[in-house]
């Protein structure tokens, strides 16, 4: 990344505990309905902001298959040793659920392949879908923007229609349900790499290839640009708001991932990261931030089973009892995790902790 990117890596890093409040739900024993709100609208820009940062920094190695199978086998390693981490825990929660034996090992080779061996892992999945879908659209067929654009489009939609929107959808009928219902025999969910991962990367993409030349030395001007998307950010979560609302009073559906107003959110939102500059002096920040933002996204679920029952053992598990300390608890023990895994492998001896991040 370039120093003034220094901004991605703080939105990155904010990003990455949006996506723990999203599991911990903080405000659920304090108000529902504002706890309904922080998730499933500033919470939920966190994963398709990290989806369109990797197309962003891709850029046109999405063309190339060389960097195309590198950056996949990267994500697949990494995806499979954190995996391997939460095993004990998957294999807990399966048999506390009644579920062993040879089910059990088809359930995990269908979770890890498909869905995600993990509550958070089904973005690696996605991620190595995405990137090879756009290498094949790209690279291989050479679509231009002027038809790829409109197709992804399209694609979102279709997925949002089976997200956050179905309700609507079965409340309207028509020819899509059962299109929707067969494929969630297979998928589960449209939040994956098809309908949610590809069109976020190849927005990620498509601004690396239409940006101009950024001008060096003139940080007000970016400053002042940083503050026209920061007004976009706060303009398209209102109306991200204002879409939940009118969803939960049509349809009583409180989950979903995806949203219309989402993409243009997270669009101004890396927009206003990309213009953000510190002047270089915060590079060792960066790079700090950016390495947590991936520890604490992978490891925040890890640290809340583990830290749960060692506080139970110790007398202190109220501390964890309510939204809103189980957060906080998870919040600190996972950065302090992650800290130490960064600090470790900085060491000669330790630096194999590397492949953590």
């Amino acid at each position: 990344m370039k120093r003034n990117d220094v901004g991605i890596d703080l939105i990155k890093f904010i990003a990455a505990f949006l996506v723990v409040a999203i599991h911990m739900l903080p405000l659920k024993d304090v108000d529902a309905n504002l706890s309904y709100y922080f998730t499933n609208t500033i919470c939920r820009v966190g994963v398709p902001f990290f989806f369109v940062c990797s197309g962003y920094y891709l850029g046109d190695k999405c063309t190339d298959w060389a960097a195309t199978r590198r950056y996949s086998l990267r994500l697949l390693g990494l995806y499979a040793l954190w995996t391997l981490l939460y095993l004990p825990q998957i294999l807990y929660q399966n048999r506390q659920a009644g579920t062993w034996g040879l089910s059990m090992a088809k359930e995990l080779v269908y979770t890890f392949f498909v869905t995600g061996s993990y509550t958070q892992f089904w973005y690696f999945p996605a991620s190595i879908a995405a990137v090879l879908l756009l290498y094949v659209l790209k690279g291989r067929f050479r679509l231009p923007d002027w038809l790829l654009a409109p197709m992804l489009l399209l694609l979102y939609v279709l997925g949002v229609m089976g997200n956050a929107y179905y309700g609507v959808l079965l409340k309207a009928g028509g020819r899509l349900v059962p299109f929707y219902e067969r494929y969630f025999q297979w998928f589960e969910t449209t939040r994956g790499g098809l309908f949610f991962g590809l069109p976020c990367l190849y927005l990620g993409y498509w601004m690396r290839g239409h940006e101009g030349a950024q001008p060096d030395g003139k940080r007000e001007k970016r400053s002042g640009e940083a503050f026209l998307y920061a007004v976009g950010v706060c303009v398209c979560m209102g109306l991200m708001i204002v879409e939940r609302r009118w969803l939960l009073r049509t349809t009583q559906y409180t989950m979903g991932d995806m949203t219309f107003a989402m993409i243009p959110t997270v669009y101004f939102l890396v927009r206003a990261g990309l213009c953000l500059d510190f002047g270089g002096r915060s590079l060792k920040g960066s790079l700090f931030l950016r390495k947590c933002s991936t520890l604490i996204f992978c490891s925040h679920l890890l640290v809340d089973f583990y830290l749960h029952k060692m506080l139970v053992v110790a007398g202190w598990g109220r501390l964890m009892e309510r939204s809103p300390g189980r957060f906080l608890c998870v919040c600190i023990g996972t950065f302090v995790f992650s800290g130490l895994i960064i600090c470790l492998s900085g060491t000669d001896r330790l630096k194999s902790l590397r492949v953590f991040y």
